[in-house]
């Protein structure tokens, strides 16, 4: 993450797996820094001593890759937006008016029609 970026804030969880267990974490609470030698070490001895494969650096570039770009472009559908709006009716976080949380679906779908637009526009050329 870039300092300059805006900070995002999600109720997500992630689940991190080491060794043989996994426990699920808020991604709030989970660094985005890079892992120091001792963190590596510790990795590759739980990994090999629990039998289990290791993580290849060329794997992880392919995972960081696939992360990066699935962060920075991915286009929301119809589906997600009724998910998010379904979530945010279950949690409280609505607007109490209607019309604007109609505006801002409207607006979400036509961005999204937009993007898929374009991006089928860049693959005919």
């Amino acid at each position: 993450a870039n300092p300059r970026d805006k900070p995002i804030t999600t109720n997500k969880t992630l689940t991190l797996k080491f060794g043989g267990n996994s426990k699920d974490f808020p991604m709030y609470l989970v660094s985005d820094s890079r892992p120091n030698d001792d963190d590596v070490k510790k990795y590759v001895n739980v990994q090999k001593n629990s039998r289990e494969k290791v993580l290849s650096k060329r794997e992880a570039s392919r995972l960081r890759r696939r992360q990066d770009d699935l962060v920075n472009n991915y286009t929301y559908t119809k589906e997600d937006i009724e998910r998010n709006l379904q979530e945010r009716k279950k949690t409280g976080k609505t607007s109490t008016n209607l019309g604007l949380e109609q505006t801002r679906a409207e607006i979400a779908v036509q961005s999204a029609e937009s993007a898929l637009s374009e991006a089928k526009r860049r693959l005919e050329d």
